[in-house]
Parts: C-alpha cells; sequence; structure tokens
C-alpha cells in the first residue's frame, strides 16, 4: 500500500520539498494468533513502532519533516511517541470514520487498528514489551475529526470516548465548514502542545 501510494506521485503533490529520504520500516515476523496483550502479531507490532518512533524522532531532531506512509493507524503511536522524546508534549488530530478505542479483548480482530486511540489515551495497557510513554497524549491535547461509528460501539456495550475528548462526528463534519473546523483544532494544539501529530486514515 505505501508503496502504490509513493509511486501514483504523493510526493509531487506537496510544495515546498526540496529533498526527500526515504526509510522503509519493515514489518517482519507477523503471526495469525493474539499475544498475550490480545493483539494480532504482537511482536511484529511491537517492533515495527519502535523502530517507527526512532526514524521519526531522528526526523524531527534533523529538523525534517516526518510524513508517514503507512498500511496500519497504530504509526500513530509512534508519532506520539517521537514528539515527546524530540520536544516534548504531544498532540493528534485524528481524522478517522472509527473511534479506534476498543480493548484488544473486545474487538472482534484482534487488530490494534481497533485500539489505537485507545492506547494512546492510556485506556488499553501498551502490548508487551513497548517501552512507550503511557497514557501516549492527553485527551484535551486531542482533535477527533470524522468518526461516525458512534452506534455500534454502544451497541456492543464499550464506552465512546466522544464526551471526554474534543469530538466532532461524521455527520456533523460533513455538514459543517470543515476547513474553519480543522484550523481552529490545529491553533488549540498549536497553543498547547510542543507539536501535534495529524493521523488520516483514508477510510
Amino acid at each position: 500500500g505505501p508503496a502504490a501510494i509513493l509511486g501514483a506521485g504523493l510526493l509531487d503533490l506537496i510544495s515546498g520539498i526540496t529533498a526527500v529520504d526515504l526509510v522503509e520500516v519493515q514489518v517482519v515476523g507477523m503471526e495469525p494468533e493474539r499475544g498475550p496483550s490480545g493483539f494480532l502479531s504482537e511482536q511484529a507490532l511491537v517492533a515495527c513502532l519502535d523502530r517507527a518512533a526512532t526514524e521519526i524522532a531522528d526526523a524531527i531532531g534533523g529538523e525534517r519533516f516526518p510524513l508517514v506512509v503507512a498500511g496500519d493507524c497504530p504509526v500513530l503511536l509512534a508519532g506520539l511517541e517521537a514528539i515527546r522524546r524530540s520536544s516534548g508534549r504531544p498532540g493528534i488530530m485524528f481524522v478517522d470514520g472509527h473511534e479506534d478505542a476498543w480493548d484488544p479483548s473486545s474487538s472482534p480482530t484482534g487488530e490494534a487498528s481497533d485500539c489505537e486511540m485507545g492506547l494512546a489515551l492510556g485506556d488499553i495497557p501498551l502490548p508487551d514489551g513497548l517501552a512507550f510513554r503511557h497514557p501516549a497524549v492527553a485527551a484535551e491535547d486531542t482533535a477527533f475529526l470524522g468518526p461516525r461509528d458512534r452506534k455500534e460501539i454502544l451497541d456492543a456495550g464499550w464506552r465512546s470516548v466522544a464526551d471526554r475528548v474534543p469530538f466532532v462526528d461524521g455527520p456533523t463534519l460533513t455538514a459543517a465548514p470543515i476547513a474553519m473546523i480543522a484550523s481552529e483544532h490545529a491553533q488549540r494544539l498549536r497553543d498547547g502542545t510542543d507539536g501535534w501529530w495529524l493521523h488520516i486514515d483514508l477510510d
């Protein structure tokens, strides 16, 4: 997926790029079973996130702009950890059709992509062996834009994060001036954090 997106000319669409350092973080050791913390391919997940955090922190430390093209949402945890290591207090603008805050034991799949914001907010223990700060981000240093799955979450007996984080659901966002809403949250994150991560899930 990432290779196809880059091959389709993603970098040509971004203005101001004078040089590009491409770094590939390999995902190895995928296993179709859940690990001790309830996640699929848990050891591969931990190794990938650890390496990604190191590479992103190196980019930030070298005053380069990190653009991460990934096949799975949990990579945002590496971005938050890299900001913490490099500058301090991180924030995140989370643009996604789903809240992604399930407990892995409640997730029907065990995929970390169902759970990454629950991990980031500290509601779910980190996978075994992942030495990241936990929680990765404070609730007030987030912006959830676009989730549309609250009914599914509540029907399953799980809890939505909508009542405790800055949150604009999908229908509201669709009917609103999106650029204005995004700009307001971006300004709030700029003012309140030492650096913030923009996460966009293409769903």
